[in-house]
């Protein structure tokens, strides 16, 4: 597979291309993820100033990811927080999350949730929040598992050639990841 760049761009996965994809954040949104922000650890629920409330949510292996409740916006929002990996660079991670979700939008995948805001310093990413629950560690029932197939084919057929989108060069050793583990 050949890889592509944005012309003019030599910097893999450059957030401003999917700058149309972001929306100014209301400003009792911008404050409720600041305040997130400054938080340690939530256990549960918290109540924000403004009428905003933080929820913790399962799933964010390193990443620590939550339910934001702001009047009629449910968001989530995902904090990274990073293992040091050799030739891993930080701001890669929410490049790719951030790049991904935008393809998968514009292909109308909608199990994907809709990319609202981003940053690097410090990295996290806001995006809408989807109805229902995790199925990690988890019995899949006939519907899931038909659920799943389903999303399945969705995601197979993207690939290099109908993307329609510029691709780097993966920057992790993928078969350590796929087959020494």
């Amino acid at each position: 597979m050949s890889t592509r760049t944005l012309e003019g761009s030599t910097e893999p996965y450059p957030l401003e291309h999917w700058a149309a994809h972001a929306e100014p954040l209301a400003p009792a949104l911008a404050d409720a993820v600041e305040q997130a922000l400054r938080i340690e650890a939530v256990v549960g629920s918290r109540d924000l100033d403004g009428g905003a409330r933080l929820t913790a949510l399962d799933g964010g292996g390193n990443h620590n990811v939550f339910g934001l409740h702001v009047a009629d916006h449910a968001c989530c929002l995902k904090v990274l927080r990073y293992a040091p990996r050799p030739g891993i660079d930080c701001d890669t991670v929410p490049r790719r999350e951030v790049g991904g979700m935008c393809v998968l939008a514009d292909r109308g995948v909608a199990r994907c949730p809709r990319v609202i805001a981003w940053s690097l310093s410090p990295a996290w990413i806001l995006t809408e929040l989807l109805p229902g629950h995790h199925l990690g560690n988890t019995e899949l029932t006939p519907a899931q598992l038909s659920d799943l197939a389903e999303a399945t084919r969705e995601l197979c057929a993207i690939t290099p050639e109908t993307a329609g989108e510029a691709l780097w060069d993966i920057d992790w050793n993928i078969r350590f990841q796929l087959f020494d583990q």
